[in-house]
């Protein structure tokens, strides 16, 4: 009787080789759509996008895609408001989203003021319109506010002293 060239050990390795190319083998058959029957294939849906976006229409999407991987594709403008879009939430079924415009925007005024705090104000207003909601100090320096720059939602505003 001739004696095996390889040990018991080195045909476990084999063996155990070959297992893994088989299971995942079998794993990319399984998860290839042309292996799917349509009842388990992921559905696609249309999720129609209007209002303050830079790309507004129908997408076609998979169902239970993040809706933020949608709002990259339409591209929300600076003014659109979207504290009440819930961007981590999935959608599961084809709809329709309008994303809002901001109406209002809050600042924080610090510095040479007697009225420190937040101010709110409508979407687009410049430093001029907040100067006069300001009660401002005797030595404030107030030359920079008399700018007509827009003011940002959540921006900071610091009026120094003369």
């Amino acid at each position: 009787m001739q004696k095996d060239p390889f040990s018991f050990w080195e045909w476990l390795f084999v063996g155990l080789v070959a297992g893994c190319l088989v299971t995942i083998s079998l794993f990319s058959l399984v998860n290839s759509p042309s292996f799917c029957p349509e009842w388990v294939a992921p559905q696609k849906i249309e999720v129609t996008v209007t209002g303050a976006v830079k790309n507004p229409g129908t997408y076609e999407v998979y169902a239970n895609t993040l809706f933020k991987k949608i709002l990259a594709k339409v591209k929300p403008l600076k003014s659109a408001d979207l504290s009440k879009i819930k961007s981590i939430r999935r959608v599961e079924r084809s709809c329709e989203v309008d994303i809002p415009f901001k109406e209002n925007i809050q600042v924080f005024v610090t510095g040479a003021v007697d009225n420190p705090g937040r101010f709110i104000l409508p979407y687009g207003s410049n430093k001029k319109n907040l100067l006069g909601k300001l009660k401002l100090k005797k030595n404030a320096n107030c030359t920079k506010m008399r700018k007509n720059k827009i003011l940002k939602d959540q921006e900071e505003i610091i009026i120094p002293w003369a």
